[in-house]
């Protein structure tokens, strides 16, 4: 525990109560749902369950944030919200088919005409098992491979790269070459934001989330003076709202798709989320 960190705690838990009471009764819905999309009728067993297991991870993810609003670190809330956004990306990657029209061989377009299992198995195992078969070629590809695992290693990584690919298909083993090698799928965020139709959702919220992530903050957390410097380990109420609306939302949104395309009629109940969300939204305007 840091100094002063559980009267910040309840400093903040009083300021808001509003947010944190409405974040309940999200959890409260939202924790019910693995089951009920599990036990549905639509889609195969292996989807049903991997769409549970995507919530599931959510529902986990978002505590995780609003645990630490609690703590008043909003910034590393919002990298957490990060990670959210993307679960959010997961659910429509394999559950929804695009609107937007795209020419003849590119990418998305492929990714859209395959069958729901098909992309659920890309989703969850691609970019893992890319890297995999990177890492064993590299591997198979070292000099010193014989000297440091000995023989056997380079002739049995090879078979393990090539196995790799007959899993994956030799499409999604060459599309990433010429492609910024920073994508490991040769899908960039906002990429696949477009392909989920989220666009307007990843400009909204994600350079939120991003911020801390990616800025140089170094120095955030430290008071200078001529002879003297002071570190600021404790919690504030900095960010909050903007932090907590924009995790709730993604939280929200995802919950409402997942119900929508498995009949769980929360719809209603989650729009009066919403509208709270915009109240809040609006204060901060």
């Amino acid at each position: 525990m840091l100094p002063f960190e559980s009267d910040n705690r309840a400093a903040i838990a009083t300021r808001f109560s509003t947010e944190f009471s409405l974040a309940k009764s999200l959890i409260d819905i939202a924790h019910t749902v693995p089951a009920a999309v599990a036990s549905s009728n639509p889609y195969t067993q292996r989807l049903r369950l991997l769409v549970a297991g995507i919530v599931t991870c959510e529902v986990r993810r978002y505590r995780c944030t609003l645990a630490t609003l609690e703590l008043g670190y909003a910034e590393n809330a919002a990298v957490l919200g990060r990670a959210l956004y993307e679960g959010l990306l997961a659910e429509r990657f394999v559950l929804r088919s695009p609107t937007t029209p795209w020419e003849p061989g590119d990418l998305r377009l492929q990714l859209a005409q395959m069958s729901p299992d098909r992309r659920a198995m890309i989703y969850c195992s691609f970019v893992t098992v890319l890297q995999k078969k990177w890492h064993y070629e590299r591997i198979a590809k070292t000099e010193d491979v014989d000297v440091i695992l000995g023989p056997e290693w380079r002739q049995k990584t090879a078979l393990w790269a090539a196995d790799v690919e007959t899993h994956i298909g030799r499409e999604w083993v060459e599309r990433p070459k010429g492609v910024s090698k920073s994508h490991y799928s040769g899908l960039s965020i906002e990429k696949l934001a477009e392909y989920c139709d989220l666009s307007e959702t990843h400009r909204k919220y994600y350079p939120i989330l991003c911020a801390s992530a990616h800025a140089n903050d170094g120095l955030r957390f430290v008071e200078m003076s001529d002879d003297s410097a002071t570190f600021h380990f404790g919690g504030s109420d900095k960010n909050f709202t903007l932090t907590f609306v924009a995790i709730t939302s993604l939280f929200a949104m995802l919950l409402a798709d997942v119900s929508s395309e498995f009949g769980l009629g929360l719809e209603d109940t989650l729009a009066s989320f919403a509208l709270g969300l915009n109240l809040l939204q609006s204060e901060l305007a």
